[in-house]
């Protein structure tokens, strides 16, 4: 089983058109035709990237060697900064100018259009009213993903395009993890969401365990009985 988000087609200046994802059962394939299309036109930019699990985030781990978690951890879960994407005013006061995204820390830059497109895409059931972290775990019934699906809630996952896109853009797992799994995250803590886990964090040594800091850092308190971390009171 996997989720593979829809293309409903292309626009005259090349943005991807997205359907809402849709969850495949016994379909051999990568998903995700539409990921693909961003990494196959996204110049590579500078630095190498880091080689990632098949599959996608989900198994990377803190120093990239290990599957565990559901979002490879980086510089991010130490709670730096990571600036929203923005535009400039054109010369004159025109039409304003569409800046490439920075990648917090470094030097490196993502097209605009491609940064968005793939963010876009990364987010499912965006409306849902909780959050669900966890591991991949093969992708069975006991995923994040499959549970996030059964139950209803707003997840994060570029599934098996992970890699294609981590290479297309130039980027590392801890570069990924800032420029892509620390938005979707800090959304969520704006809105005050909770996040429910399908894996302890607690006994975790990876990623997901990266995630659990992240939120701890940022005013939410973990209640093991329920696998829940809320805002604090």
């Amino acid at each position: 089983m996997r989720v593979e988000p829809g293309l409903s087609g292309v626009t005259p200046n090349g943005a991807v058109l997205f359907e809402p994802p849709r969850v495949v059962v016994g379909e051999a394939g990568s998903g995700g035709q539409a990921l693909h299309s961003i990494a196959d036109r996204v110049d590579a930019r500078p630095g190498a990237a880091a080689e990632a699990p098949a599959g996608g985030f989900e198994d990377a781990s803190s120093d990239g060697s290990a599957p565990t978690g559901s979002a490879p951890e980086g510089s991010g879960s130490g709670g730096v900064g990571h600036p929203e994407v923005e535009t400039e005013a054109g010369a004159g006061g025109g039409p304003q100018l569409q800046v490439d995204f920075q990648v917090p820390g470094t030097t490196k830059t993502i097209d605009y259009v491609a940064y968005h497109e793939t963010l876009a895409a990364s987010v499912h059931n965006a409306d849902a009213l909780e959050v669900m972290l966890g591991k991949w775990d093969g992708g069975g019934p006991e995923s994040y993903v499959a549970k996030a699906e059964a139950g209803g809630y707003k997840y994060f996952s570029l599934g098996a395009d992970w890699d294609p896109i981590m290479e297309a853009q130039g980027l590392t797992l801890s570069d990924m993890f800032d420029a892509y799994n620390v938005p979707f995250l800090d959304a969520a803590i704006r809105e005050g969401k909770t996040f429910h886990f399908s894996h302890d964090p607690q006994v975790d040594k990876g990623s997901l365990a990266g995630e659990f800091r992240y939120l701890n850092g940022h005013g939410y308190e973990y209640d093991p009985v329920s696998m829940t971390a809320s805002p604090l009171k």
